[in-house]
C-alpha cells in the first residue's frame, strides 16, 4: 500500500500517516461527547463507519493526509492531525485536530499545527491555510488567534480562519 507522505517531527511529536490498525484508538477518541459536539456531523463514530472510510474514501484521496500523533519521549499516541488540500483551489489547504484529554493544554495542538503549516507552504506550495472550527469551540478558536489566523467569514456554527503563508504574517 502507498503512503501518501514520510512522517513529520516536532520537537516533541512524531506526525505519522494512520494506518487501519488505528481504528479502534480513533473510534475512542472521535466517539467522545465533549470532541464530537464540534464536528460537522456531531455524533459518536463506529468502527464499521470508520473502515469503510479508511479504505474506500480516505487511501483513495490524494488531497488528504490525516496524522497520528506520538509522543517522541514515551511513545504514546496523543491525538490526530489532518491536512486536506481545497478541491478548488489547490494553493488552499485546511487543517484539523483532536488531541485526547491528556495531552491537552501541553502545546501539542500549536506545534502540530505549525508543522503541517510549514509542510502545506514547502510540500504542497499553498499559500493559505484555512480552519473551521465550531463558534463554541472557544479553546480552538483561541488557540487560532494565537497562531495568526484572522476570522473572515461564518458558515452555520463555523467560524471560517484563514492564514496567508506566502507573505510576512506567518514566518514558521
Amino acid at each position: 500500500m502507498n503512503r501518501k507522505t514520510k512522517p513529520l517531527e516536532t520537537n516533541r511529536l512524531l506526525l505519522c500517516e494512520i494506518k487501519e490498525e488505528d481504528t479502534p484508538l480513533i473510534v475512542q477518541w472521535r466517539s467522545q461527547p465533549e470532541v464530537y459536539q464540534y464536528f460537522l456531523s456531531p455524533k459518536p463514530l463506529t468502527e464499521e463507519e470508520h473502515i469503510n472510510w479508511y479504505r474506500n474514501c480516505y487511501l483513495k484521496d490524494n488531497k488528504r493526509i490525516d496524522f497520528m500523533a506520538v509522543e517522541k519521549d514515551t511513545g504514546k499516541q496523543t491525538g490526530l492531525f489532518n491536512i486536506k488540500r481545497d478541491e478548488k483551489k489547490e494553493k488552499y489547504a485546511e487543517i484539523g485536530y483532536l488531541l485526547e484529554k491528556s495531552s491537552q493544554g501541553k502545546g501539542y495542538a500549536k506545534e502540530g499545527i505549525e508543522k503541517l503549516m510549514t509542510f502545506s507552504r514547502e510540500d504542497w506550495k499553498c499559500e493559505k491555510i484555512i480552519f473551521h472550527i465550531h463558534e463554541k469551540n472557544t479553546v480552538s478558536r483561541t488557540l487560532a488567534k494565537k497562531l495568526g489566523y484572522t476570522e473572515c467569514r461564518k458558515e452555520g456554527n463555523f467560524v471560517i480562519y484563514h492564514i496567508s503563508l506566502s507573505d510576512n504574517s506567518w514566518g514558521g
